[in-house]
């Protein structure tokens, strides 16, 4: 924690701060927990002359979903798409996790609709919120055609539609998913 308090008095000493720079303070506040701190660098950034970037936004919106912060996390959304910031696989998952944890699981459908191209990591992001928000049937649901599009399951996707399963009561579902698992993908 020495190291970030001096990182933070010599970004205060800077004459200049380019976006690299408030980067790395909102990184760095975020790799250390510090959610509230990672708020407040980036409001102070917004007040500033400097914008925001893709990274910047794949650096707070961890922090917005810990924090539960939806209204701010909306507005980091709304932001990305007013200034053409693409939404990748990355920033996808960042912005799916976001919405799942913060309440608002029918918003990261439409994030999750919207992305040019699924990857591993945002399909357990949906699958898991999904359960998260126990919606067992969808997540069975998404876990299939995830499958069908040719993603391989990892464990994070098994172990998410086995919460479903246990969420909803599914006991043949969640063994045979179970048995998929250590049998089939060989995960255990």
């Amino acid at each position: 924690m020495g190291d970030l308090r001096a990182a933070r008095e010599l970004f205060d000493k800077m004459p200049q701060r380019s976006v690299v720079s408030w980067n790395v303070m909102i990184s760095g506040y975020a790799q250390h927990g510090l959610f509230m701190e990672v708020v407040e660098t980036f409001r102070e950034m917004q007040m500033g002359d400097v914008s925001a970037n893709y990274v910047t936004l794949v650096s707070v919106l961890p922090a917005i979903s810990r924090l539960g912060a939806l209204v701010l996390g909306k507005w980091v959304h709304l932001y990305a798409e007013k200034n053409g910031i693409e939404i990748d696989d990355i920033l996808g998952f960042a912005l799916l996790d976001m919405y799942s944890k913060c309440g608002s699981i029918e918003k990261a459908l439409q994030v999750f609709t919207a992305l040019p191209k699924e990857s591993a990591k945002t399909w357990n992001a949906i699958i898991g919120g999904l359960a998260m928000h126990d919606r067992a049937k969808d997540a069975l649901d998404y876990f299939s055609r995830m499958e069908q599009s040719g993603v391989t399951p990892s464990n994070v996707a098994y172990i998410a539609v086995l919460i479903a399963c246990s969420h909803a009561s599914l006991v043949e579902e969640g063994r045979s998913f179970f048995n998929d698992m250590i049998n089939v993908a060989g995960l255990y």
